[in-house]
């Protein structure tokens, strides 16, 4: 494949123009995409677990609170999973 190669955890931006035989065009919205792991050797996450069977009912629940004031990030994103669930 031509082109630069796409890294993990990172966010692209396009847009689409068209062009008819008069050379009239048209151009789409920005679209977007962020890149996901794409290798094993890409993560950085910590699984956390009761220890129990994914059988045992009801599910826990796991809490930690944290504070954004004084941080300079814009942006946070949370990923979470239960028993393969997204």
């Amino acid at each position: 494949m031509d082109g630069v190669q796409l890294l993990p955890y990172t966010g692209y931006f396009w847009r689409v123009r068209l062009w008819d035989e008069n050379e009239k065009s048209l151009r789409s919205p920005a679209a977007s995409c962020e890149m996901g792991q794409l290798d094993v050797s890409n993560w950085k996450g910590a699984w956390i677990s009761d220890h129990h069977d994914q059988e045992v009912k009801p599910a826990p629940y796991f809490r930690k609170a944290f504070s954004l004031s004084n941080k300079k990030n814009k942006i946070g994103k949370s990923l979470r999973c239960s028993c393969g669930t997204i």
